[in-house]
Formats: C-alpha cells, sequence, structure tokens
C-alpha cells in the first residue's frame, strides 16, 4: 500500500500578506534589515548610541557588488545587502576580534585566518558582543510580533485555514524564522528536545 502524504518545503516570505495591527514589523527582509541597523544601546557608557551595523552597512553598500536584480537606484543596479548579511559580519568580526587582540586560546575557536587581516572599524568586543545579542532580540521581537497574531486575527482566518486542510496528510518542512504555519497545523516538531529536571 502506497504513501499518499504531501511534502511541503516552504522557504521565506508565507506570512508577508498577513493583515497585521498597527506597529507590528511585517516580515519582509528590507523591513528586518531597516530595524536591525537602527543604533544600539551601549551598556557600558550609558548615552552613547553605538552604530556599528549601520556603519558595517553602509561600508557593504560601498563595496560589494551590484545586484542586477536588487531595485535601481538612479538608474544603476545597487548590491543587495539584508540583515543575514549584517549579523555574518559581526560574527566575523568577533571571532576574529578576539585573535586581533590576542584572547583567543581555544585552538578549536581559532580562526586561522584571522592572522593575514587587519580590522578598518574600531570596537570593543564585549561592546561587540552586547550588540549582537541586542541584534538577535530585534529579529526575535519581529517575529514574535506577527507570528503571535496570527491566530488572534479574523482578518488572517484564510492563512491558517489554508494549512489546515493539508495537515493531516502532510508533512511540512518550513525555513521560515517564524512558526506561523505550524501554529496553523497544530502540530508540529521543532527539533528541541523536552528536558525535565
Amino acid at each position: 500500500m502506497g504513501n499518499n502524504r504531501t511534502t511541503f518545503l516552504i522557504g521565506a516570505g508565507t506570512p508577508l500578506d498577513l493583515n497585521l495591527p498597527q506597529g507590528i514589523i511585517k516580515a519582509s527582509i528590507s523591513n528586518i534589515t531597516d530595524d536591525v541597523r537602527r543604533p544600539y544601546t551601549d551598556y557600558f557608557t550609558q548615552g552613547n548610541p553605538i552604530t556599528i551595523v549601520d556603519d558595517i552597512y553602509n561600508q557593504l553598500m560601498c563595496t560589494y557588488p551590484p545586484d542586477c536584480s536588487n531595485p535601481y537606484i538612479s538608474g544603476t543596479p545597487t548590491p543587495y545587502i539584508h540583515f543575514e548579511h549584517l549579523f555574518h559580519v559581526l560574527e566575523m568580526l568577533d571571532a576574529y576580534g578576539w585573535v586581533w587582540n590576542k584572547k583567543c586560546n581555544n585552538p578549536d575557536r581559532y580562526p586561522v585566518f584571522a592572522p593575514f587581516t587587519k580590522p578598518n572599524m574600531s570596537f570593543g568586543l564585549n561592546t561587540l558582543r552586547s550588540v549582537m545579542d541586542q541584534f538577535i532580540l530585534r529579529i526575535m521581537d519581529i517575529v514574535n510580533g506577527y507570528d503571535s497574531n496570527i491566530m488572534k486575527e479574523q482578518t488572517n482566518e484564510w492563512y491558517w485555514r489554508f494549512y489546515q486542510r493539508f495537515a493531516e496528510n502532510s508533512d511540512f518542512f518550513v525555513l521560515n524564522y517564524d512558526t506561523t504555519i505550524e501554529k496553523a497545523i497544530g502540530t508540529y516538531e521543532d527539533g528541541f528536545e523536552s528536558k525535565t529536571t
């Protein structure tokens, strides 16, 4: 007897058409990128906003190759820089920074190319770590903003009813940050093990 299950592999973008309350940031890459570029709080020096993410964005915009599929500004293709690029640079600066400051003593975590490069911007390792934590929290807040509204809003009933139709005889593999589809189908495996103490 054959298996009549359908497998769905779903990438990013499914929640873009959701009707969300005022003040909820829509789940577009450009909206998330704009939000993570805003200045960060410096917890070590009050009143001193940290702009390293926007500095990285501007540096990449000046050096990254243009993407012809990206919207043109003044008739010229521009680089396509988004929040995942920015976080990757933060991670690399963090890893390389420990080598540049001679504080990396773990051979398993030593980025071997770091000694062959030099930083072109100054940053403190603790400050950078604080920005990375705030960066992740901003993305989590955006995702939670639309994720938590999916089942509440009658205007989004079409969304969850669509996925519920397939829930019983289907397997979903969702590559989005959010869990709107998983919430719509009711049961899902999130990959985390329950831990009892």
